[in-house]
């Protein structure tokens, strides 16, 4: 999305330009004139792009997040935070690991 918009305000920039610089097409004689004039449109297109970006990153992520849980099953949390299997819970008996810790697996 943020290329898109640089490539159209680089293209946008590229007609105006030369108006907010107060020349015109015409006055467009020499290569220097034309290097000039991309690097002013690459530069345009580029601050474009690079103020869009990180509002496109967050934009995609909170419709992203709804897109994705909305086409789950109501149960699935999704690859990511799928519950483990639940573990056993047993007090440990050892005196080395205190009075009475409940620990998953814990030996007898």
């Amino acid at each position: 999305m943020a290329v898109i918009v640089g490539v159209a305000v680089a293209a946008l920039a590229f007609v105006l330009m030369p108006g907010w610089t107060r020349s015109s097409m015409a006055d467009m004689g020499y290569w220097v004139d034309w290097l000039n004039l991309a690097a002013m449109v690459i530069g345009a297109g580029g601050v474009a792009a690079a103020f869009v970006w990180p509002l496109s990153v967050m934009w995609r992520s909170r419709t992203g997040n709804r897109l994705r849980s909305a086409s789950r099953a109501p149960g699935d949390l999704g690859p990511a935070r799928r519950r483990q299997a639940p573990t056993t819970m047993r007090r440990c008996t050892d005196p080395a690991h205190g009075p009475g810790r409940v620990r998953a697996g814990a030996h007898r």
